[in-house]
């Protein structure tokens, strides 16, 4: 199948939507094991860092619309996938779970807050995806605009912080979610163009 504009934003809507809706809905019939170090401890609640994390939805739903080389939407399909797939698998075999605290709705943020929990999860905690594909995408739009790459690793990083501090996800969840960011980047963006050039050696 030739791969067009068109059809790679099919493919990132399916991966993005489906995987995770997938194991959310397994994670309601299986025990879920609580990974929070002593630091999560010591990490504050803080409802307006909200605005942080819903930063997640615009970078992800218009990176695949905001990158025009055909080539680099190729590569970063094939590393959103990747991804997605780690993430997933990690769900299904290792399903684990976000203790939230009790969080009396005062305010703006607090309600905000509370919808939030309420319509996401709190299982499927590791590697969080939200920072996994933050981070992916981050990736993609840098090599697609190297001149602003700064400025979307710095966003993903302040997605990555936000989730801790409205208790989405554990420390470990962030370092794991980088963790596969910079794997599939590497397997979809740097080890493809060695492929590609041991290729042509060998042709030559």
């Amino acid at each position: 199948m030739t791969l067009n504009r068109t059809r790679i934003y099919i493919i990132f809507l399916f991966f993005w939507i489906v995987p995770y809706s997938a194991a959310a809905f397994a994670g309601n019939f299986r025990e879920a094991h609580d990974l929070s170090l002593f630091v999560d401890n010591h990490i504050p609640l803080w409802p307006p860092a909200l605005v942080l994390y819903a930063l997640y939805f615009p970078l992800v739903f218009f990176t695949f619309i905001l990158v025009k080389d055909l080539n680099i939407s190729k590569k970063g399909i094939y590393a959103f996938v990747v991804s997605a797939l780690i993430t997933f698998s990690f769900f299904i075999v290792v399903p684990t779970k976000m203790p939230r605290p009790t969080l009396v709705a005062d305010g703006f943020f607090d309600n905000a807050l509370n919808n939030v929990w309420m319509l996401d999860t709190a299982k499927n905690a590791f590697p969080s995806q939200h920072v996994a594909f933050s981070f992916v995408c981050a990736f993609i739009l840098a090599t697609a605009y190297k001149k602003w790459g700064w400025f979307f690793v710095l966003i993903a990083s302040a997605i990555a912080i936000s989730t801790v501090l409205i208790k989405q996800h554990y420390v470990w969840d962030i370092f794991g979610g980088l963790a596969v960011a910079v794997f599939a980047y590497w397997w979809a963006f740097v080890r493809s163009e060695k492929v590609a050039v041991a290729s042509k050696a060998l042709e030559s």
